[in-house]
Formats: C-alpha cells, structure tokens, sequence
C-alpha cells in the first residue's frame, strides 16, 4: 500500500510540473494569432458569397458541422450558433457583408478563451474565384496558447472551410 502512495504522489507532481510548464511556455507565446490561406474555387464570386452567406445552411456542406442554429439578430448582425462533430458550439456574428466579394465574421462569445474575425474576400479571375481567408484571433488562456502553438496548425481550420467550400462545386481544393 505504501508503494502505492509513492505511485500516486509521483503521477500528481508530474501533473503538477506539467500544468506549470504549459502555463509558463503559454505565457511566454505571443496571445495574437494570423492565419491566411488562398484558393481558386471553380464558381463565380456571387454562387459563392451566397453559400457562405448562407449560415442557415452551412451543416449541408461543411463536412465538420453537425447543425447550425440561427440565433436573434443584434441589431442588423446576423447571428448563429454553429455545433461540430468534435461536440463544441460557437456563436458567430457577420460583422461585415459586402456582396459579393467580402465577409468579415467574429466570434460571438465574449467569455471564449479565443477572441477573432474571420475575413473572406472573393475575386473572380476568368475561371472562377480567388477566395483568401485571413483569421486574426486573439487566444487569452495559456493552456489553450500552449496547446495551440505546439499541438496544432494555424491554417487546419481555414483549410478545412476551403476544402468543404471546393467540394460543393465539386472541385479538390487547389492552394495558390
């Protein structure tokens, strides 16, 4: 029993150590956060901003969401709530709509330990559209910072939007 002990004690220092590790090395990260990706997308600049536009209906092809939910408008600011596969949900607001080249987008959730915007543009170019994402986030906690900067990519996110956004005018998804 006593070497048991011993076991326990050793795994909540190594807990311990670890947890100050992730908080210190987040602490030292920069919280600022941009990401920017580039594809061509095979469809004129207004059948895209209308699916993107679209919120209602973003489950029906973006293959990391389960459903969408449509939540009151702030004034003229559209609103939704978005739930994915991985059982997360966010809240959303289109803070700025200029069709059909620009969507700015911001996440809705003041107590989130990530604050950011998402800024679309779409520029046809002869064969279809330029569609460039920029995200620019600010990550508050420093375990998430931790996390964020050793564990994940900056552009996973964007790349997965693209990807489902080439797929539902049948493309593969081409970066420039």
């Amino acid at each position: 029993m006593k070497n048991f002990y011993y076991i326990l004690g050793a795994l909540v220092i190594l807990l311990v150590l670890a947890s100050m590790v992730v908080a210190v090395g987040g602490s030292f990260m920069d919280p600022t956060h941009r990401a920017e990706v580039t594809s061509h997308i095979n469809a004129p600049p207004d059948s895209i901003f209308a699916l993107i536009t679209d919120y209602r209906n973003y489950s029906s092809w973006r293959k990391d969401l389960l459903r969408v939910e449509m939540l009151p408008p702030r004034d003229t600011i559209q609103s939704w709530r978005e739930f994915d596969k991985d059982k997360n949900n966010w809240a959303f607001e289109a803070i700025e709509v200029t069709p059909p080249s620009y969507l700015k987008v911001k996440i809705a959730e003041p107590t989130s330990p990530i604050q950011g915007t998402w800024m679309i543009s779409i520029i046809t170019d002869g064969t279809g559209s330029i569609v460039n994402v920029i995200e620019e986030a600010t990550v508050t906690n420093v375990f998430f910072r931790f996390i964020a900067n050793v564990f994940m990519s900056d552009t996973a996110t964007i790349e997965a939007y693209l990807a489902s956004l080439a797929s539902r005018f049948g493309q593969t998804l081409i970066f420039k």
